[in-house]
């Protein structure tokens, strides 16, 4: 069964979310996606609960005070 639009989003930005936690892009390019990709609250925010247990906790921090000072979360 093809994927969603939605589907391929989600798993789009959590790929941007995880190059950015591991250094290899930095806040400005991570956040092009999330402002970008338009997904709802709730998504946006399982998304990054996912990706914290293994996360850079400065980058992660950095992400999710970039995210609520732009009232995506």
């Amino acid at each position: 069964m093809p994927k969603t639009v939605d589907e391929i989003k989600r798993n789009h930005l959590a790929g941007c979310v995880r190059a950015f936690l591991d250094g290899k892009q930095t806040i400005n390019w991570v956040m092009a996606f999330i402002r970008g990709h338009r997904l709802p609250k709730p998504i946006l925010e399982a998304i990054l609960a996912s990706a914290q247990p293994n996360a850079d906790p400065a980058r992660y921090e950095e992400l999710l005070s970039t995210c609520r000072d732009e009232g995506l979360l």
